[in-house]
């Protein structure tokens, strides 16, 4: 079995110091499907509004000439709960921040 810090140095010497990691949140526009914990509204700031649809979050790893996904993370918000103006909103059980670092490993 490979300690933490024996599968670190292995993974340092592939890694180039020209080399890039790529993270990424994007919000995929779907207003016209039902609501769920995973379609949901998300604030967009390309719009500078809430759209509903779903948000994902990805990983990649560029170097050499050489691309490599690592991860994808789907935002939910299973909880219901009523925000300040009484208007009932959906908020998630992890952070977007969290989600990146799951995805970064």
């Amino acid at each position: 079995m490979i300690n933490e810090l024996h599968a670190f140095t292995i993974a340092k010497t592939l890694v180039d110091n020209e080399a890039v990691f790529i993270v990424d949140d994007s919000i995929q526009a779907k207003p016209y499907t039902d609501e769920s914990e995973l379609i949901c509204w998300h604030y967009d700031h390309v719009f500078g509004k809430t759209v509903k649809g779903f948000c994902f979050l990805t990983g990649l790893y560029y170097g050499d000439g050489i691309s490599v996904p690592t991860g994808i993370e789907f935002v939910t918000k299973p909880i219901k709960t009523v925000n300040n103006k009484g208007k009932q909103v959906r908020k998630a059980t992890k952070s977007k921040n969290t989600l990146f670092r799951e995805i970064v490993g």
